[in-house]
């Protein structure tokens, strides 16, 4: 087996073993959110079956027998099943939530599909991304505490052959969210990452949204950062790293559970103020604190429509620039959204050029790949609606 094969096969292995917990605490606790309960029976065969999947991770496709063929389908089959059923209870969920159920449905469905083919490395490709669509659910917004399901389950899992990288994103799968941010700590302070790592995989990145999002822990962020500004860091790193320092000291007062439209949309500006070009990083932490405030502006109850459509079209410019390519990409949802809830304005046209453009890229690229038919009807509709 390849070096390639076996590093691939083992940050499966590991998505395998998070995935299950993730699913599970994926939502809201059931004493404050009704509808967690009809989430529950199919999140439960969901990581039944996951569970089981583990073997499929970690065997050469051509030494798999026709008996493990047959349990691997039928519990992909499974996987399938119960992530449509999880998409329909999110209808009635918000919209980001919603966007992302249809995503894990989506995944579950294309690794049966290609399973069923024979196409096996496509779908260990798709059942590695439904556990990354967990990822990105998981630190799309503030925690409220950390599973203790999880924490109880996961005493025992033996993560000792994990990686610190791994395991940081072990525990935000599994919502343990402030081990997580220990073991990104760890990590950044160890020189475990290799130049490559931190600026394709990009761990310091991962450690902002979970220490900034979902925990709110500015004070200590800014601390860590400081500690690190000054290692052997390539000095692109280093950049963003000071320029990262000087926005949390200016932001350091904000609360928990801001939630102004005003507050979210000054923090864009001066974001888009600080990038020079458009890969350039230097908002980066204005974009994460405005994504959370536009988060909780959406909690709100008697917001007006259009004000709805703005803080989506501003969520999606966040997210645009937030988003990590390894993960779900919410901003075509909130562009969308944008579209629909302010159609013929100049909002819900900026919010199409953006949402087309995601689209456009996203399956052409260098690749040459022309867009899905289901695809070109969405853009034909939302194109009408906006101009």
């Amino acid at each position: 087996m390849s070096i390639g094969k076996v590093r691939f096969l083992k940050s499966l292995n590991i998505a395998f073993l998070c995935l299950g917990f993730s699913i599970i605490s994926g939502f809201k606790d059931s004493s404050r959110s009704s509808p967690t309960e009809a989430f529950k029976p199919h999140m439960q065969s969901l990581y039944v079956s996951l569970t089981k999947l583990i073997a499929f991770a970690l065997v050469d496709e051509d030494k798999l027998t026709d008996s493990q063929k047959k349990t691997i389908e039928a519990q992909i089959l499974n996987l399938s099943q119960q992530a449509e059923e999880v998409r329909k209870i999110a209808k009635f969920s918000d919209k980001s939530h919603e966007f992302l159920a249809q995503e894990l449905e989506r995944n579950a469905r294309l690794s049966y599909s290609n399973f069923r083919q024979g196409k096996i490395s496509q779908a260990r490709f798709f059942i590695t991304d439904v556990a990354n669509t967990c990822y990105s659910c998981h630190t799309s917004r503030q925690g409220e505490t950390d599973s203790s399901f999880a924490s109880n389950f996961n005493k025992g899992v033996d993560i000792s052959s994990f990686d610190l990288l791994a395991r940081a994103r072990f525990f935000t799968l599994s919502r343990q969210f402030e081990l997580a941010e220990i073991n990104y700590e760890k990590l950044l302070s160890s020189h475990a990452s290799s130049i490559d790592e931190l600026v394709n995989v990009d761990p310091i990145l991962e450690y902002l949204i979970v220490s900034i999002r979902v925990r709110h822990d500015i004070k200590k962020s800014l601390e860590f950062l400081k500690s690190i500004v000054s290692k052997n860091y390539p000095e692109v790193v280093k950049n963003d790293l000071r320029h990262w320092i000087v926005a949390l000291e200016q932001n350091k007062s904000i609360q928990a559970n801001e939630s102004s439209l005003t507050v979210a949309k000054d923090l864009v500006s001066k974001a888009r103020e600080l990038s020079e070009f458009p890969a350039d990083r230097s908002g980066m932490v204005q974009y994460i604190l405005a994504s959370k405030i536009l988060i909780n502006h959406l909690a709100k109850r008697g917001v007006l429509q259009s004000e709805l459509a703005e803080t989506y079209f501003e969520l999606g410019r966040c997210e645009r620039i937030i988003g990590n390519k390894l993960f779900a990409d919410e901003s075509s949802s909130y562009f969308e959204n944008a579209i629909r809830l302010a159609p013929k304005t100049d909002l819900a046209r900026k919010a199409f050029s953006r949402y087309e453009e995601n689209i456009v890229s996203g399956y052409t690229g260098s690749s040459g790949t022309s867009l899905p038919e289901d695809e070109r009807t969405k853009l034909s509709e939302l194109r009408k609606l906006a101009y």
